[in-house]
Parts: structure tokens; C-alpha cells; sequence
């Protein structure tokens, strides 16, 4: 299990569960971490053993009680962190990695539990190089030698060895000795340097780097391709790194896997089981950055990085799902660095805007707002008021706003964007209805109806006639207004309407779209209003079983219906019992 982020710790378990063919692993938004979680603590009935590797900041385990937590989605961590899914009471064993000595011993529970490592011993370290090496005649005066210059580091040795294996036989151990030795100098000067905030423990030797420089510099020397692959790489999170983020679609394919598998053999990155998502060691994406640091490209290489996720991060729609979150790691990275340039700067409101709108479909709040804030502001100040990104932000935003109850601040807004859109756009443009559509959910929540129903009318007709009956936006549409009648009473009108949105939805939609879901959910609820409690329940039922494969049992929708199923059930029951004792 990779444990450097929240996100990556997700990962793992979802990787765990789709080798364990857990029920609903293959479902993206299945709540994976207690899928799992229940599997090792209760289910499983052999032994194993898991290793929590870089586990080395604490407070992905155990957040502060001030800090930020989604109140929907990290629900349960809310109270519990990540801590409590590493499972306590089964047959399995964990073994937690980590340069951080505070994070081991929280996660080990006691602080003689945690184990220092330090360096092989020398005749450890040389029986490992002669395993790897074991046709090299050298002598082992420079086997030795060489060891004690890596400083007896299993990676450094480990890495040597690659590179020395991939030339035999023109290399040997005391040929590389030898060119080692040739470089040490200037090397070990370049890398006394402070090269700023690479996250390095100061404990680990510069022989490491060293090591990896001599082969880099062969590398590019045998496959420039491999090296670009490679300082494309050392940019974003070091685990998860999707094919088609470090290569073009259309690009050589054969040319592809005689680059990447020059890194593979080299031991400088690993490929996942399905062939097309790759990692990196720690140590080689630090040494990638020392070296691009010290050739003065990792700001280029930082912008490269950051235009192409711009391009390839989606909006928060639910069909693009499943790429957010494989993307989402390596968005957390990236938005981190700082650029200079206007471009960047608008690339990088793009990431927060598609981001923030992933985050929220998810229930993400409190991410939600500060991304889709900043992306607001950053358009706002560089593309100016009027642009249409900069107007696709401030309607997100208010659609955040809405979400926390926040209902003037969000009108506010609205009606902003709507005359800026007008104003800009015209009145039939996508955009502008879609503002205006937003605008009247807030008067529905705020109980004004009349406002609600006339702009809904108004929008629901307008797309329609510009998008077509069968359109997702049209049939969101005639949601919203059926969702007024209801709240009105008005349950003939509400039920009409929900029951032509929902078969529309399961038609375009498909039956497990959330859109479809949510419309089955309010035709029950319409139901239940007119009195109509079994078909209600069925119906709601239903929706719920698919909402908790699609979304997950953490999500606020299906949290809701979840709810509301338990409680008209619980009524259902009473009235029965009682109509039994009369």
C-alpha cells in the first residue's frame, strides 16, 4: 500500500480489491478503504501481509481535529482517519515504511516497535552485488572499493548493477569503478549544493545521486526518448503515472517500449500489472529532479507538465469519473509548484476549475470551494470578468456556495453571470441557460416558487428548442421543474414529468447514471407524497442498491437515500403492526 498521499492510499486498496475480486471493486466509485478494510479484518481467513510503504507524513493518518474534512465524503474518517483502516484484529501482519520517525511509531502503536535501518554491512553488500554480477571476474579489491563509494546502499548497488549488467561485456566492476572515480569529484561538488525543497532526508547519501547519474547520462546516450520519458516522470506523483500522460496518443508505439524498458532495466521505474501505468523509486524521481535542477530544465519541465494535465484533466462530469481519479494524484503535485508565466497561470486555473467540479460531484466540499475560489480569481484577474472561463468559474462557485446553504452569496452571483452571459453569449447560448437554471434551483431553495417555476418554464422550453427533448441539459431541466411542483404539492404535475425524465435518462443516460438514480429517487418521493408507500419504497430501494455500486456508501446522495429508505421502512412496519392489532 503506497501511503505518501490520501489519494495514493485510495489507490492501493482499490488495487487490492480488484486482486481479490472484491464484490464492487470494479465499480469506480465503490467506498473501497472499508470494502477492503471489512475483507482483511473480518473475512479473510488466511494469513498475510501488508507493507504501508513511505508512510512518512502523519497527518495523512491522523488529521488534526481543526483540519479540513469533507463532511460527506470523509465522513467516517471524520472521526476515525485513514489510521483506523489499517486492519488491527485478523490474521495478517503490516510492516510500515517511513523517514519519518513520528508517523512509524504512531502507526506501530509503540515507540520500541519501530526499527532504525542503516546500511548493509560490507559483506552483506558485496554478496549482493556479486548475486547480481555473478559472471564478473573482477577482483574484489574493486568490488569492495565500489562498495564502500556507494556506501553500502542496497538501491546504489542494486542500480549499479543494472547498468553494469546491460554493457557486459564491455563493463565491468572495475571499469564502472573507474569512471566513477573519474566524476567523483565534480559530482559530490555539484551535489553539496542546496537544490531547494526536494523532500530528501539528509541522512541518504550523495553516493545514491551519484550513482544514478552516471547511468542516466548513459541512458541518454543510448535512448534520448527514455531520458525525456524519464524527466517527465520525476514531475508528477511518483506512483500511478498513466501512459498517456508521458507520451503522445499517436505517438511510436514500438519506439515507446524499447524506451520504457530501457528504465525498467535500469530499475529506474517499474510497470504496474496492467502495462500502461508506471512508478518510480523515490530516490531516482529525487535524483531525476537534482539532475534536471542542475541543467537548469526542471522549470521547463514543470510547465511542460502542467500544460499537458491541463489538457488532459476533464470536467467533473460523471463520465469522466474514472480518469479524475487516476489523475487526481498527480493534479495534487503539480498545483503545488509555483509559475511566473500568464500561461501557466491560466493552465493552472483550468486544473483547479475541472478539479473542483470533480471534487464536488464526489461531495468534496471544502476542496471544491478553495479550488474552484482560486480558479476564479486567477481567470478573473487574467482573462478578465467577462471571459467565458472566467464566467464557467464563478457559476461553479456558486453552485459551491449553494451546496453549503450559502443562498444570497450565491444569487449574488448568479445574477452576474446571467447579465454577463446575456450580455456576451446571447439568451439561448448553453452557458446562459445553464446560469439561469442555476439561479432558479436557488430560488427553489429558498422557497421562492413562483421565481423558481417562470425561469425554470423559461429555460426547460428555451433547450428544448435549442438542444432537443432528449438532451442531459433539457432533461435536468424538466428535473428542476418537477422538483418546484413537488415542493408545491402540485404531485400530478411533479410525477408526469419525473416519470418522462427518468425513462428518457435510462434510454440516453443509461440505468446506473447517477442522473437516472436521482430521478428514480425523486419519482419515489412523489409517490410517497401521494400515498403510494409501497411502490415508493420498491422504487427508492432500488436507487439506493445502485446509488451506494455507483458512488459509493460515503456519498451524500446515497447517504440521504439510504436514510430515508431506513425511515419510511421503519413507518411502513408500525402502520402494518398497528392495522394487525385493530
Amino acid at each position: 500500500m503506497h501511503a505518501a498521499t490520501s489519494a495514493r492510499v485510495e489507490q492501493s486498496y482499490r488495487s487490492i480489491a480488484n486482486l481479490a475480486k472484491l464484490p464492487g471493486a470494479d465499480e469506480p466509485k465503490t467506498e473501497i478503504l472499508s470494502l477492503v478494510f471489512r475483507w482483511l479484518e473480518y473475512e479473510i481467513d488466511e494469513d498475510w501481509l501488508m507493507i504501508v510503504d513511505n508512510a512518512d507524513d502523519p497527518a495523512i493518518f491522523f488529521p488534526s481535529a481543526n483540519a479540513a474534512i469533507s463532511p460527506v465524503h470523509d465522513q467516517m474518517r471524520s472521526s476515525t482517519a485513514l489510521s483506523a483502516y489499517l486492519p488491527q484484529k485478523s490474521r495478517g501482519l503490516i510492516l510500515i515504511t517511513s523517514r519519518n520517525r513520528d508517523a512509524a511509531s504512531r502507526l506501530a502503536g509503540r515507540a520500541d516497535h519501530v526499527l532504525k535501518i542503516g546500511k548493509l554491512e560490507k559483506d552483506d553488500a558485496r554478496d549482493l552485488l556479486r548475486k547480481k554480477l555473478p559472471n564478473d571476474k573482477s577482483d574484489d579489491e574493486d568490488c569492495n572499493a565500489l562498495i564502500r563509494a556507494l556506501e553500502c546502499l542496497p538501491l546504489a548497488i542494486t542500480q549499479a548493477a543494472a547498468y553494469i549488467a546491460m554493457k557486459i561485456p564491455r563493463m565491468t566492476i572495475s571499469k564502472y569503478l573507474e569512471y566513477f572515480r573519474r566524476n567523483e569529484a565534480n559530482q559530490i561538488s555539484l551535489l553539496s549544493k542546496d537544490g531547494g525543497d526536494l523532500r530528501r532526508d539528509p541522512e541518504v547519501p550523495n553516493a545514491v545521486v551519484i550513482t544514478w547519474q552516471i547511468s542516466f547520462e548513459q541512458i541518454k546516450l543510448q535512448n534520448a526518448l527514455a531520458a525525456d520519458l524519464l524527466s517527465r516522470m520525476c514531475i508528477l506523483d511518483r506512483q500511478g503515472i498513466p501512459r498517456f500522460l508521458i507520451f503522445e496518443d499517436d505517438g511510436d508505439d514500438l519506439e515507446f517500449e524499447d524506451a520504457i524498458g530501457v528504465l525498467i532495466g535500469f530499475s529506474f521505474v517499474s510497470s504496474q500489472e496492467d502495462g500502461d501505468n508506471f512508478e518510480m523509486h523515490p530516490l531516482v524521481q529525487l535524483s531525476t529532479r537534482k539532475w534536471l535542477e542542475m541543467h537548469r530544465e526542471i522549470e521547463q519541465r514543470k510547465e511542460e507538465a502542467l500544460g499537458l494535465l491541463s489538457l488532459k484533466f476533464p470536467n467533473g462530469e460523471y463520465t469522466n469519473w474514472t480518469i479524475c481519479e487516476a489523475l487526481e494524484p498527480h493534479a495534487q503535485i503539480i498545483l503545488k509548484y509555483h509559475y511566473v508565466p500568464q500561461r501557466c497561470r491560466v493552465e493552472r486555473a483550468n486544473i483547479l476549475h475541472n478539479s473542483a467540479w470533480f471534487a464536488l460531484s464526489r461531495g468534496k466540499y471544502g476542496v471544491a470551494k478553495d479550488r474552484i475560489q482560486e480558479a476564479a480569481d486567477t481567470r478573473e484577474e487574467l482573462l478578465g470578468p467577462d471571459d467565458r472561463d472566467t464566467l464557467g468559474s464563478y457559476g461553479l462557485l456558486a453552485t459551491v456556495l449553494r451546496s453549503e446553504g450559502r443562498w444570497k452569496e450565491a444569487e449574488e452571483l448568479e445574477i452576474k453571470v446571467i447579465e454577463t452571459s446575456l450580455k456576451m453569449l446571447g439568451q439561448e447560448h448553453p452557458n446562459t441557460l445553464t446560469s439561469m437554471g442555476n439561479l432558479a434551483l436557488t430560488y427553489r431553495n429558498q422557497g421562492r416558487w413562483k421565481e423558481a417555476e417562470e425561469l425554470e418554464v423559461k429555460v426547460m422550453e428555451t433547450r428544448k428548442k435549442v438542444l432537443g427533448q432528449e438532451h442531459p441539459d433539457t432533461l435536468a431541466s424538466m428535473n428542476n421543474l418537477a422538483s418546484t411542483y413537488w415542493n408545491q404539492g402540485r404531485w400530478k404535475e411533479a410525477e408526469e414529468l419525473e416519470v418522462k425524465v427518468m425513462e428518457t435518462r435510462k434510454k440516453v443516460l443509461g440505468q446506473e447514471h447517477p442522473s437516472t438514480l436521482m430521478s428514480m429517487a425523486n419519482l419515489a418521493h412523489t409517490w410517497k407524497s401521494q400515498g403510494r408507500d409501497k411502490d415508493a419504497i420498491e422504487l427508492l430501494k432500488r436507487a439506493e442498491e445502485l446509488l451506494r455500486q455507483v458512488l459509493g456508501s460515503d456519498h451524500y446522495l446515497t447517504i440521504g437515500s439510504t436514510q430515508t429508505l431506513s425511515e419510511w421502512q421503519m413507518v411502513s412496519e408500525t402502520d402494518h403492526l398497528q392495522n394487525t392489532d385493530s
